[in-house]
């Protein structure tokens, strides 16, 4: 019953991270005009795992510092929440966190929220 237990959690916590990850985006952008839009698709993990995610696509006509925002919204957000989750004693969303951002540059490929940093 523990490991079903741990299992749901770590679900749970996946799901309201990539969420509330995306959400970030989404509304970020909503504050400078805009609207993002979505499409799901499978990335590969070390090219081998598969990944499920949700894309997508900068809003061209963006300020080079707001696509910088919006780009880090998206874990910026996740974290902000993910932390409120830990001290609120349950740890399994900033745990998701963690790995998320650690492995976010071995699945992202293309659609990497890093690249509008350069």
């Amino acid at each position: 019953m523990v490991i079903v237990e741990l299992l749901v959690n770590f679900v749970i916590a996946f799901l309201l991270c990539a969420f509330v990850h995306e959400g970030g985006h989404y509304l970020v952008a909503k504050c400078f005009g805009k609207t993002i839009h979505f499409k799901f698709d499978m990335a590969k993990l070390f090219g081998w795992i598969p990944i499920p995610r949700w894309i997508w696509y900068m809003p061209e006509d963006l300020s080079k510092n707001k696509q910088k925002v919006v780009a880090l919204s998206g874990f910026g957000m996740e974290l902000i929440v993910s932390s409120l989750l830990w001290f609120a004693g349950w740890y399994y969303a900033y745990i998701v966190w963690f790995f998320h951002i650690g492995l976010y540059p071995f699945y992202a490929g293309e659609a990497n929220d890093f690249k509008f940093l350069v």
